[in-house]
């Protein structure tokens, strides 16, 4: 797609394991395949696991201080990609994601929850890619999908949803635009 409209943009989730595992459904020449799509991707969202797999670095856990986290991405940035987000990096309480381009690092926080929901990953790839669509920058697309996955995890603890189910978002997509608007969080 990208050969035949060149303004086309490629946003690649790798979506290949977590919790410092590949997924049972990754093969290693399947691993190798998604190496190679990310050198045709405009931006890449891997979470610490599969950052670690596309680069062949060594897993340490979800807890990276913030120089740990830029030699990853620029790592991944050696595959070919134009930018990087390596996604949910714990520090303390608070969660990240450390947005790699024009070899510079900017990294954004929000409020961590304790519970793990399953989804959340595709939701802030979709999110961040709205954001992008709507022209902007890629820190702050990346800021304003963290703000909305914070909000939306924080209101599916509220309301007692098992993890598994994933994250109630659909009660709160009319925040959504306020926030990819900087808008305070908040109802």
């Amino acid at each position: 797609q990208k050969r035949k409209n060149p303004a086309c943009k490629i946003l690649l989730d790798p979506v290949m394991g977590d919790e410092g595992r590949r997924y049972s459904t990754y093969t290693l020449e399947l691993c190798d395949a998604v190496r190679e799509l990310v050198s045709e991707a405009d931006v890449i969202t891997p979470n610490i696991t599969e950052a670690c797999l596309l680069t062949g670095t060594e897993y340490r856990g979800e807890c990276l201080h913030l120089h740990e986290a830029e030699q990853l991405a620029e790592a991944l940035m050696q595959l070919g990609c134009g930018a990087a987000v390596i996604t949910g990096i714990v520090q303390e309480n608070q969660i990240g994601n450390l947005t790699y381009l024009d070899g510079k690092a900017s990294y954004s926080a929000v409020h961590r929850t304790e519970c793990l929901f399953s989804g959340t990953g595709d939701l802030f790839a979709s999110v961040l890619c709205g954001a992008l669509a709507r022209g902007k920058s890629l820190p702050d697309a990346v800021a304003a999908a963290g703000a909305f996955l914070s909000e939306v995890t924080q209101d599916t603890l509220r309301q007692n949803t098992p993890a598994a189910e994933g994250v109630l978002f659909e009660p709160l997509l009319y925040r959504l635009g306020g926030i990819l608007d900087g808008e305070e969080q908040g109802k």
